[in-house]
């Protein structure tokens, strides 16, 4: 029989995208409708979080060192260590049509 166990108690509005880093040993997730980005160490237990300006999409590990992720506007790079979002493209860019509402 599986055992689950809550690890961070989040309080999450809308939590998905896990990803594990296995050089680092860390799991990201995000939580689409807080814009946060959340970064889970299992040894020490700790879950740190990172404001996002517009709602995510998903993520991924990027070579040179931190993310790659989709926002409301676009794909971006994100530095956990800055904290900066880099823009690197909008494919949608002049389509007035396309809005982004939450729940």
């Amino acid at each position: 029989m599986v055992q689950i166990t809550c690890v961070v108690d989040a309080k999450a509005e809308l939590g998905e995208g896990t990803l594990w880093d296995p050089e680092a040993g860390v799991l990201w997730w995000i939580d689409i409708w807080s814009k946060l980005i959340h970064r889970y160490d299992p040894p020490t237990g700790k879950d740190d979080t990172f404001e996002t300006p517009e709602y995510l999409g998903c993520l991924g590990l990027r070579k040179k060192g931190g993310l790659v992720l989709t926002m409301a506007s676009g794909f971006y790079f994100f530095d956990p260590i800055t904290g900066k979002f880099e823009a690197i493209v909008d494919p949608e860019a002049g389509r007035p049509e396309r809005s982004i509402t939450p729940r």
